[in-house]
């Protein structure tokens, strides 16, 4: 691993550092104990609760203290846009990361629209999983790189330590398809 990858994926805890409390909400059992398995492994982060659906995710906000909702977008009862939507109305200032297989701006940009904090896709590795639970947590707006071209947005800053903006703009043109185009006056 590079140093700027270390540094990107470094997630050193301190004896003061609260713990945070993570509900995940996917109606596959086995992704449910991968992602706990995954969470768990990393200090400072906890599973306080999981649910199944929609509905028992509802229930499980109203019983189960936590700092962010980790929550599948294809889910029944009700679906993943229709939920964030209900939690908004009664937990607006609660962190969700949107975790879904569709890695497409439009969803993306659907979820965002409707409340969530951050989109990531299921194909991420797991360190990329922790790194945007942690900026979703510290009230960052999280998306992926490869989606954050689409939105004519940059991804968050503080997700490209020590990239200078020539750097920056590659990777976004990168992300979008794009080749790297050269620096204005060079030919």
């Amino acid at each position: 691993m590079t140093s700027q990858a270390g540094a990107l994926f470094s997630h050193t805890q301190t004896a003061s550092a609260p713990v945070i409390r993570i509900l995940i909400a996917d109606d596959h059992a086995m992704v449910r104990d991968g992602l706990r398995r995954i969470i768990e492994s990393e200090p400072g982060l906890r599973v306080s609760g999981q649910a199944v659906d929609g509905n028992s995710t509802l229930d499980r906000l109203c019983d189960t203290p936590c700092d962010i909702l980790l929550l599948d977008l294809s889910m029944p009862a009700p679906n993943g846009l229709d939920l964030i939507r209900q939690i908004r109305e009664y937990r607006p200032d609660l962190p969700i990361l949107v975790l879904t297989m569709h890695n497409q701006p439009a969803v993306a940009r659907a979820v965002l629209n409707a409340g969530a904090s951050g989109f990531i896709a299921k194909d991420n590795d797991p360190d990329v999983l922790l790194f945007a639970l942690r900026q979703v947590v510290a009230g960052e707006r999280y998306i992926e790189p490869q989606l954050a071209g689409a939105f004519g947005a940059a991804a968050p800053s503080s997700a490209l330590p020590g990239l200078s903006a020539r750097e920056v703009e590659v990777l976004h043109r990168l992300a979008a398809g794009q080749g790297p185009a050269a620096p204005h006056g060079w030919y």
